[in-house]
């Protein structure tokens, strides 16, 4: 019962956030796609009407992927460009998840076509860091010197339409706090310059045994970081690393610098890059700056992995002071999450990571 309006309405946003659900699980629980063998790597389960009776069945990775753009398809024409609130999915987030969906499938043409529809929102807009930086500085003067003690200045709400969906990763109270931030992302930073750094990062650190030397903690309790959601800022980052991989450095630095002007101080220098591969470095380390505390690191490297062929390397000094290097290689298992065993157990799932 109801308006027609309304249900298509519901069922495009139904649609949009089944998308991005099973998106996030199968690039958890599932191997990178790689489109030579998706067809014939174990997915994830998924559901496509609601039926209680109905057994699970386990989809290939190919598959899943394919369900996720038919919902998007589905979904996109009866999206609102303005939705009820940040809980609900508008008609530029439709689009950014198309974006990502291309982006992890390697389909840099598509991906780039669906990033600049989002760019073409009249109500989403990028967070401006810096009138709330100059105000308080403004006033306190001090404050410039202090990288610590914003909690009470700087503002970020959920509602703000840099949002394309807002979605908790913690808790209402201050999410992300008390997240930490490792010291190899914080020296990606500009310390003196970079308004997330100065507004957001703790002069805290760990204080226990297990904690990682040189971390610090997120410091603004009143910054909603919208962990779990997309902003944005992503789809700036999205359309500049397509450009970049498509060996158009150019325009790569231009659309990486338009989001980048807004997290720095006033007559910060742009960012630059003499080629194609610096451009992608560049755009790299910029998602790591610009989505930190989101599940972006941990996804980028699973499909960096496929797309580029990387092998990661880590060095630890043991317990006996022995200093070791750990190597992830290419398409490695362990860049999977096992399914729980109650999952295991209640289904007819196969283990992805064996």
């Amino acid at each position: 019962e109801g308006p027609l309006a309304d249900k298509k309405l519901a069922m495009a946003q139904a649609k949009a956030m089944r998308a991005y659900n099973y998106f996030i699980l199968v690039n958890t629980f599932a191997k990178p796609y790689v489109k030579e063998t998706a067809a014939t790597d174990n997915g994830i389960i998924i559901h496509k009407k609601f039926d209680l009776e109905n057994e699970s069945k386990q989809y290939s990775v190919q598959e899943v992927y394919d369900f996720i753009m038919e919902d998007l398809n589905a979904a996109i024409p009866d999206l609102p460009e303005k939705p009820l609130n940040e809980f609900r999915p508008s008609l530029a987030f439709g689009w950014a998840l198309k974006a990502k969906v291309h982006l992890y499938k390697g389909e840099l043409d598509s991906a780039l076509n669906a990033g600049l529809e989002v760019l073409k929102s009249t109500y989403h807009k990028l967070w401006d860091m810096r009138p709330m930086y100059y105000d308080v500085v403004a006033e306190l003067p001090f404050m410039d010197f202090m990288s610590t003690g914003w909690d009470s200045y700087a503002i970020h709400p959920k509602a703000d339409p840099e949002n394309l969906l807002y979605q908790f990763c913690n808790n209402d109270n201050g999410e992300p706090f008390p997240f930490w931030i490792r010291k190899e992302t914080l020296d990606l930073f500009d310390k003196q310059n970079d308004l997330r750094y100065k507004t957001c990062i703790s002069y805290s650190t760990p204080n226990r045994p297990t904690g990682e030397s040189g971390a610090r903690m997120f410091g603004s309790i009143q910054v909603k970081w919208n962990c779990g959601g997309m902003r944005l800022s992503e789809v700036y980052l999205i359309v500049a690393e397509c450009y970049a991989r498509l060996n158009d450095p150019v325009n790569a630095m231009k659309y990486l610098n338009e989001m980048y002007k807004y997290r720095v101080k006033n007559g910060t220098p742009e960012l630059t890059a003499a080629d194609a591969d610096e451009a992608l470095k560049q755009v790299r380390n910029e998602r790591k700056r610009e989505l930190m505390f989101t599940y972006n690191g941990f996804f980028d490297m699973r499909r960096f992995s496929v797309q580029l062929n990387e092998t990661f390397t880590r060095t630890y000094i043991n317990e006996a002071g022995e200093t070791k290097e750990l190597t992830l290689k290419p398409g490695s298992p362990l860049y999977v999450w096992p399914f729980p065993q109650n999952a295991m157990e209640t289904s007819n799932l196969i283990q992805n990571t064996k």
